[in-house]
This record gives C-alpha cells, sequence and structure tokens, in this order.
C-alpha cells in the first residue's frame, strides 16, 4: 500500500460498478467521511479492478493517494471486505434488526408498513381510517407517489405528521420549496385511507372560504340535495323525489316544474354554503392548509378555535352552529388540520404571532435534500433502489421499486452521471440561496431563483420521454436538459458565468 493519509476526509471512488459503487458509498459515508467527484480534492482515491491508468497516472503526478478497496478497510482497521454486497458491513445495528426473531422487530427495517392494525412510519403507529363511500373520492391516489424516494429528511416529515395525526393534535410543516412537505400529508393520507380537501391559502383569502358563506338557491333544485328532510313537503312530492333517488338522478324539467307549481316555491332563495373547515369536521376530512403564511392574519385568527383540544367552531356567519362538545355537530374524530408553509424570508410571506404559532401542537421543520439525498433521488428514480436510512435508532430500508425512468439506464455509465448530476443540482440550489444559504446568483433579481426538486424531476422526465421518442441514449441529453431547465432560467451574465462554474465543479463541462 503507498503511504495513505491518515485519517482521510474526502474520497474518491474510481473503477467500481455503479451498484457496487453505491453501497460502496454509503458505507463511507456512514463511517464519517465523504465521497466527492473531483480527484484534485480528494484526500484518497479508493480504485476498483476497471480504473483507467490515466487516472492513476494523473494521481501521482498530483500527489494524490490511491488504495484499492481491501487496502482502505484495511487502513481504518476494519474487517477485511467480503465482495460487497447489501449485507451492509459495518453497520451493527442494520445487522443486529435482520437477526431479531419477533415478527415486529423484523418489520422495523422497512420504514412504512401498512397492516390490518394500522400505518407504522418509523416507531409510530396511525390506526387506518374509516372514511364513507362517499368520500372515497378524497382519498388521495397511489399514482401521485410513484416518484417517492424513502430518504431520512422525507420519512422525519411523515413520521412527524403520523405522531400528532395519532393524537390528534394539528400540525405544521415549515420548509423551503419541495421539501416533500404536502407529499408527506398526502402519502399517509393515502395509505391510511383518510379523505383530505387541501385549501391553497394567499393573500385573497377570505375567511368565508373556510366557515362558509350565503349564496344564491334555486328552491327546487334544493330537493335534488336536501329535499326529503323538509317535512311539509305534500305527499306527492315526496313520491316524485323518491322516485328519482331510487333512479339516482336529478329531477327532471318536467318533474322540477311541477313540483314547483304544487309547493307553490318562491323562484329563488338563499342558503348558507358551509365553506371547508365545518365540511371536515362533519365528514372527518383532513383539512390541509397550503402556504399557511400567505393568508391575511385575520383569515388565520378564523382558525383559533380549530386548533384547540378539544376543536370547535362557531358560524357566526351563518345560523350561529355549534361545533364541539356541548353545541349542535359533534366534531368527528377523524378531523385533523394540518398546514404547510415556506419560511417567512419567502417573498410575500407573512410573520406568524407566537401565539397562533403555539396554537399547533407539532411544528415540524422540514429539511431540504441535501447533496446525497438528491443523488438517493436519482438512484431511485433510475434504478429503484431506495437509500437505507439511520433514524429513530434503527437502521431502515424501502423495498425496491420499479424504476420510474429506467430509460436513462441505456446511457453510458449512468451511475457516475446522476451523481455529477446530483452535485450540480445542489451546488446550483445553494448558489440560488437554498438551505438558508447565502445567494450568489441573482442578488440583484426582485425575486430569488428557484431550483427545486420540481425542476430536476421534469429534466429526468424529459431525458427519458426522448429516450422512449428513439433518441440515442447519450450523456448530451442530460446537457441539452440542463440547458433548458436551469440556464433558462438566468439573468444577467454573471450568473450565468457563476452556473457554469458549478457545472465545472459537478464534472458536467
Amino acid at each position: 500500500m503507498k503511504n495513505p493519509v491518515k485519517n482521510p476526509k474526502r474520497i474518491l471512488l474510481r473503477g467500481f460498478a455503479d451498484r457496487e459503487r453505491t453501497d460502496m458509498a454509503d458505507w463511507i459515508r456512514n463511517n464519517g467521511m465523504e465521497v466527492i467527484q473531483l480527484a484534485s480534492l480528494a484526500d484518497l482515491v479508493v480504485t476498483g479492478p476497471d480504473a483507467s491508468p490515466e487516472l492513476l497516472q494523473h494521481a501521482n503526478l498530483n500527489g494524490t493517494r490511491f488504495v484499492a478497496w481491501d487496502e482502505f478497510r484495511a487502513m481504518l482497521d476494519l474487517k477485511a471486505a467480503a465482495p460487497f454486497s447489501s449485507a451492509e458491513p459495518g453497520e451493527p445495528q442494520a445487522r443486529e434488526a435482520v437477526a431479531e426473531s419477533s415478527d415486529s422487530s423484523a418489520a422495523r427495517s422497512v420504514p412504512v408498513e401498512v397492516t390490518q392494525r394500522g400505518v407504522r412510519v418509523l416507531d409510530v403507529w396511525v390506526p387506518l381510517a374509516k372514511a364513507d363511500p362517499a368520500d372515497v373520492a378524497r382519498i388521495p391516489a397511489a399514482d401521485r407517489f410513484l416518484h417517492l424516494c424513502m430518504d431520512a429528511p422525507f420519512l422525519e416529515t411523515l413520521r412527524s405528521v403520523a405522531l400528532a395525526v395519532s393524537h390528534g393534535m394539528p400540525v405544521a410543516l415549515e420548509g423551503e420549496t419541495a421539501a416533500s412537505k404536502t407529499t408527506a400529508v398526502l402519502y399517509l393520507a393515502h395509505l391510511l385511507g383518510q379523505p383530505v380537501v387541501r385549501m391553497n391559502l394567499s393573500g385573497q383569502t377570505d375567511a368565508s372560504e373556510l366557515v362558509g358563506r350565503y349564496v344564491p338557491m334555486d328552491a327546487a333544485g334544493a330537493l335534488d340535495w336536501e329535499g326529503l328532510a323538509f317535512p311539509w313537503l305534500r305527499k306527492e312530492t315526496r313520491a316524485v323525489l323518491e322516485h328519482a333517488h331510487r333512479e339516482g338522478r336529478s329531477l327532471n324539467p318536467a318533474e322540477r316544474m311541477a313540483v314547483l307549481g304544487r309547493e307553490q316555491f318562491p323562484l329563488s332563495s338563499w342558503r348558507f354554503q358551509e365553506g371547508c373547515l365545518p365540511q371536515a369536521m362533519r365528514r372527518g376530512w383532513w383539512l390541509l392548509l397550503d402556504e399557511l403564511n400567505l393568508a391575511e392574519t385575520q383569515v388565520l385568527e378564523r382558525l383559533n378555535c380549530a386548533l384547540e383540544n378539544p376543536p370547535g367552531l362557531v358560524l357566526t356567519e351563518g345560523d350561529g352552529t355549534v361545533f364541539g362538545p356541548g353545541g349542535d355537530v359533534p366534531v368527528h374524530p377523524g378531523f385533523r388540520l394540518v398546514a404547510t408553509l415556506n419560511p417567512s424570508e419567502y417573498a410575500g410571506r407573512a410573520v406568524l404571532s407566537q401565539a397562533f404559532m403555539d396554537r399547533w401542537s407539532v411544528w415540524h421543520q422540514s429539511e431540504s435534500p441535501g447533496e446525497r439525498e438528491i443523488g438517493q433521488m436519482l438512484r431511485f428514480l433510475v434504478f429503484g433502489e431506495q437509500p437505507r436510512v439511520n433514524a429513530a435508532g434503527s437502521v431502515y430500508r424501502a423495498p425496491a421499486a420499479v424504476p420510474v425512468y429506467g430509460e436513462l439506464q441505456q446511457i453510458p455509465e449512468i451511475g457516475s452521471l446522476l451523481q455529477r448530476l446530483a452535485v450540480f443540482h445542489h451546488g446550483i440550489f445553494k448558489a440560488a440561496g437554498g438551505g438558508g444559504a447565502t445567494a450568489s446568483i441573482g442578488r440583484l433579481n426582485r425575486e430569488r431563483y428557484s431550483f427545486s426538486r420540481r425542476v430536476l424531476l421534469n429534466l429526468v422526465a424529459h431525458v427519458a420521454a426522448r429516450i422512449r421518442s428513439g433518441e440515442s441514449a447519450r450523456e448530451q441529453l442530460v446537457s441539452e436538459a440542463i440547458r433548458t431547465f436551469y440556464l433558462g432560467r438566468l439573468k444577467g451574465e454573471a450568473d450565468r458565468r457563476a452556473v457554469h462554474n458549478i457545472l465545472r465543479a459537478g464534472g458536467l463541462l
């Protein structure tokens, strides 16, 4: 072995197959080191059988040390490596979890588990919902979660939602755009079979959208939704209504005119139409309020009673109906309030009062994905591999899935390309001020650039579509997509030069 540096921190892996390299990179990170892509910054190059002679010669010339994998592990005083596999060497927690014999312990190796008892998210159990058949359409569908990578930040957010709803507490999720806040709520609702009504708040949102308002009503039209509840209807009218209901239809025009003439209804009237909040309380929906801190203070204050334990509401805008203990309408036990919001530093966001924030029993800071999580997401999309995650004192890994964009596997050296793409995306995300970093591009813009995971997902989907259409699978497709989805957003030559430097650092130029 060629005098490797002591306690190396930055490791470059070269000459390994894609799947083997991914497992090695995870192992290296779990042992406190960093896997990088640039040879000039590496403390040590760990080489495999396919390492190019040019790389080794370059390392020699620059004084960079390089060793084989077995030598690298021996250098760290660890056991000699067997052929690398999913046995996860160096992670005793994972081996112990697999070795345990009880069903509950063995199941903990899977981060999310659905059983007849309920849904387990890491170490939190939530009972399955009992939705009314009329509300099934409000349960989030499975196809919207095909892109879902079970990385550590997402699982922590998902666990916070599970913890809150299992104990009947309101929960607010704060974090950067595309930190999977809304996705975590909808995904848990999907697993539980829980109806959700989603409301996007803004500066134009009125309190009546939450609680309700009076709207014009055609009197005969009312018969289609509540006519049988009117005790004063004539026998002939009730017979018409019952016949239409048995056939699962509304009144036809002739029946409608006959009812109007027989009952002498006025041609129009007014009725109170309940908003999302009282409807959710009646029916046991989760009310998901997106962009909470975009709404005006007086609108948010209307939520105060609903945030109490137990929740309540008085419809002062209507006939004074009282929801909650001792009131006219009991609050359904399945009702929950969930909110998402971006940091107050985002343009147009209000600074919420401490009193209002305190009413949200669980307030979770959803972390933005780092370079590692971006790389894990890309490998999941292309290879269907889920990452290993250390959370709640255990090691978890979701089962592999069918790749969403398996077409990209046709691109030569796709594993290396995905890692370089992750380096670039995270670099431009930070340069734009993401994750709390000081922005180095777009500082003179009225609003900062947004380079979220959505941009990267669009890029990957675009490249996959081009390959499916018959184009040759090559790295050039990714370069062209970067120009479309990233460089096209930039204003000014200075920003373009800065991003070209990020491309170069990520090995994409």
